[in-house]
């Protein structure tokens, strides 16, 4: 009968109810609206019907979230996220969910459940209302939806440009236009780093930070790009151009516009031919690359773009002549068969697709409804954007119809038919005394002819990105007049893979994804770390997982895995058989190491990051021979005899020749990695974890236990943490005086100024000129912290260091909201807006 208060979890308040019955320890009550609650136990929380509750089951790893629909006693009736309704034994354990956990939350390091399952259920809820884009801080988690979402529109470009993080839903967009700010405001180069497993949306996220790119510098510094104001556009003209004193007049302007256009088209329309010559349908994914990327896209002092340049890295080329089942080759070659005319086709002898073994071993040979949007006739479109000849793309169609007969054993072309087929069955082995030719085994023979098929798929390859640099690179490699041009790079690369049968490839391609997980631990939690040390603030450690060991069994320590493979592979009288066991005896004890159960299973796993993957060393997938990719010379010599220039010309390249003095594929892929990663070091970087919901690719299904792997092995719990605590953004004392100097009301001045000197946001413009002469007899740091304080306030959490100032980004976020309005505020801003942009 008493009226009590009682404090329950997520609620602000206590709240009244009355006690209608107890048993022991434990109370029956019912609140003021006339809820009745079951037993509970005085320490317990209170569950009321339509509350919220996570439950954790048995036979679950995490909770899983529901809503409490009915009472009876000490049992409760849930319906949980999926809608499947169940009455809970009264034993079972039940916590109330944060109210920020219910409808899930835009930034997860606001999540009042500090936990998995809530960053599990928050990614789930708004993937269920197809918001697929979360964030955590400035790293964005981005859930591939596998359908096409109305949300990348003019309306959505414009929505985002000029936003900080938090002004906006998350997008993908704001990531981009947060890089393209940081780097005319900072005057460094910025870089975004797609991440996730193969299918997980990392090509199309890219395509998409492109277009915004692409869009949004179209205008340099113009306020807005769909504003129809003739002067506004005029005055962009005017400060572009005659201000750096390098176009002048209208001829000048349509040089300009000209070389932009082709710049612009050149970029979004290369696509396309990544996609048709780079990407293939695999077990996981339909458009899966097989190839890495890094897009670096360059920019002038006025924020438009003036070139780009992509850098290639490991072309899966053993996919031009073989493929797993399910599996099919490089989209390219079929786009042949459903984009020629008949006639075509029977100029080049091409029949059904189904015909050719390079096309067939997937035993998936013809398109599926994703390749519809994609045909011949678009790639060809693309390829003359970038200004390539119709009899160019012509002896593209024929080299890559010859390789189709080559896997056929079918191959003509100008080269001398008796020599090509004396130099697939021959092998030639010269000496200093003597040159002796001898029979190959059927065997050596079909390696010899598909060895030929991939040197001139990757040539072809390599032929379309140049030909692409030479177009989207000219204008800014051109420019010599000392004017100041910065970056923003984007990494879209192969996703982590575990396959039914992982090689060669797949060591090399989860290597990468191990130095990238590397990159993002460095960046997000060693570095940051690391420097609030040196600064000595008030911080409490993060612990995190690192995988510095997987590394260093696979590349870095005496005896890597990679050296091993390249000690056989240099060696004449090793083989696949003498690598394992010397894998093996070398790494038996490495904890990240895993030898098969069964000496019959010719394979060794390693514990990635992202799971244990086996990688089989016999059979197709030749460790030895792949990481050799020896090309015969004789055929090398054949090949250079060619009337095709085309294929001449691939065949001239020095580094097609045969592979000696310790080169090997994976010495020359660790060698452009190690050049990757210091690229990416020298820039700001920003981080999307690209998420797969679903292994059969269907449109907003979502997949419980798989994003809960991906949840884990992307430590989005430790990242959570490291963005609620810590403090991602940081200034330089002086730096941030500068910057925000107009926001103050009052400053005081040390040594030489001893007199308060108070600044309105008129006058405060010119405080620069006064700081730049007496610098050395200015306290910056207690000019940071007023600053701080009559702006952000008393209690804010921000720190100041030796150096530097720390903020929160919520912090960051109100100084430059604050910043931008006492900015419009001033009269005086038209003939200051030169200087407030350059600074």
């Amino acid at each position: 009968g008493d009226f009590v208060w009682i404090e329950s979890p997520g609620e602000e308040i206590a709240f009244g109810a009355r006690v209608i019955a107890q048993d022991g320890g434990r109370l029956k009550i019912v609140d003021d609206h006339g809820e009745c609650c079951c037993f509970i136990n005085r320490n317990d929380y209170l569950v009321f019907k339509g509350d919220f509750v996570w439950i954790e089951s048995p036979g679950e790893e995490i909770a899983f979230g529901a809503r409490v629909i009915a009472q009876d006693g000490g049992r409760l009736k849930i319906v949980d996220d999926y809608g499947e309704e169940q009455w809970l034994p009264s034993d079972r354990k039940v916590r109330i969910m944060h109210s920020s956990s219910v409808q899930g939350t835009e930034d997860m390091t606001t999540l009042g459940d500090f936990h998995e399952s809530a960053i599990l259920r928050n990614i789930f809820v708004r993937y269920r209302e197809k918001l697929i884009y979360t964030y955590i801080g400035s790293v964005l988690i981005a859930v591939n939806p596998y359908t096409n979402l109305p949300i990348y529109t003019a309306e959505q470009i414009r929505m985002y440009k000029g936003k900080k993080f938090g002004e906006s839903p998350p997008h993908i967009f704001a990531v981009a236009d947060n890089a393209y700010s940081n780097m005319r405001k900072l005057s460094n180069n910025q870089s975004i780093i797609m991440s996730g497993e193969s299918g997980s949306g990392k090509t199309e996220s890219t395509k998409l930070i492109l277009q915004f790119l692409a869009t949004i510098s179209a205008f340099g510094s113009a306020k807005t790009i769909w504003n129809d104001n003739s002067s506004r556009f005029g005055r962009y003209i005017e400060v572009h151009f005659n201000a750096a004193g390098s176009i002048e007049g209208i001829v000048a302007l349509f040089l300009f516009l000209f070389t932009f256009l082709l710049i612009f088209s050149s970029l979004l329309c290369g696509n396309p031919n990544f996609l048709a010559f780079g990407n293939a349908k695999t077990i996981w994914n339909d458009n899966s690359s097989r190839f890495g990327r890094y897009i670096e896209v360059h920019f002038n002092a006025a924020g438009s773009i003036e070139g780009a340049r992509i850098h290639r890295y490991l072309l899966e080329k053993s996919r031009v002549t073989e493929q797993m089942r399910n599996e099919r080759n490089y989209h390219i070659f079929y786009y042949l068969f459903s984009g020629l005319s008949a006639d075509e086709k029977r100029s080049l002898e091409l029949g059904q697709s189904s015909e050719y073994f390079y096309l067939n071993q997937g035993k998936s040979p013809e398109m599926d409804e994703w390749s519809v949007s994609t045909d011949l006739a678009e790639i060809c479109s693309a390829m003359k954007i970038l200004l390539f000849k119709e009899a160019e793309i012509r002896t593209i169609i024929q080299l890559l119809s010859a390789l189709l007969h080559i896997g056929n054993v079918k191959y003509k072309s100008e080269v001398n038919k008796e020599d090509l087929l004396h130099d697939f069955v021959m092998r030639t082995i010269t000496s200093k005394e003597e040159r002796v030719t001898m029979h190959l085994s059927p065997r050596a023979a079909v390696e010899k002819r598909d060895a030929l098929a991939r040197t001139i798929y990757e040539g072809l390859f390599d032929y379309v990105l140049n030909r692409m640099n030479d177009v989207i690179d000219i204008h800014f490699s051109a420019r010599n007049d000392g004017s100041k041009h910065h970056s923003i790079g984007m990494l879209d690369i192969f996703g982590f893979e575990n396959l039914n049968t992982n090689s060669f490839e797949q060591l090399c391609i989860n290597y990468t994804n191990e130095r990238l997980q590397q990159f993002f631990v460095q960046q997000i939690f060693k570095v940051e770390q690391d420097e609030y040390n040196r600064e000595q603030i008030d911080w409490r450690p993060i612990s995190f997982v690192d995988n510095k060991e997987v590394l260093e069994l696979i590349s870095d320590a005496p005896l890597n895995i990679f050296s091993l493979i390249d000690e056989a592979t240099i060696s004449s009288t090793k083989n696949e058989h003498s690598l394992l066991n010397k894998l093996h005896s070398t790494h038996s004890k490495c904890s990240k190491y895993l030898k098969p159960k069964s000496d019959l299973q010719k394979s060794f796993g390693v514990k990635h990051f992202a799971g244990t993957v086996f990688y089989e060393t016999k059979g197709q997938q030749r460790f030895i021979e792949k990481n050799r990719d020896a090309f015969p010379q004789d055929l090398h010599s054949l090949m250079q005899s060619s009337k095709v220039h085309l294929l001449s010309r691939i065949f001239y390249k020095t580094d097609i020749c045969n592979r000696n003095g310790g080169i090997t594929v994976s010495s020359e892929f660790r060698k452009s990695l190690e050049h990757l990663m210091q690229q990416l070091a020298r820039t700001h970087p920003f981080f999307i974890q690209c998420i797969k919901p679903n292994v059969h690719k269907k449109a907003m299904e979502f997949d419980r236990d798989l994003v809960l792997r991906q949840v884990r092995y992307s430590g989005m719990l430790n990242t959570i943490n490291i963005r609620r605590n810590g403090y991602p953004v940081q200034h330089e004392f002086e730096h941030f005086v500068h910057r925000y100097r107009v926001l103050i009301s009052g400053i005081r001045f040390l040594q030489n100024l001893t007199a308060t000197t108070v600044i309105t946001a008129r006058t405060a413009l010119h405080l620069h000129d006064i700081c730049s002469e007496s610098t050395s007899t200015i306290d910056h740091r207690s000019m940071v912290e007023h600053i701080c304080n009559q702006v952000l306030g008393q209690n804010s959490d921000f720190q100041l260091g030796k150096t530097k100032v720390f903020l929160k980004e919520k912090d960051d976020l109100c100084l430059e909201m604050k910043n931008l309005i006492t900015y419009d505020s001033c009269p005086q801003k038209d003939h200051v807006s030169g200087s407030f942009n350059l600074r």
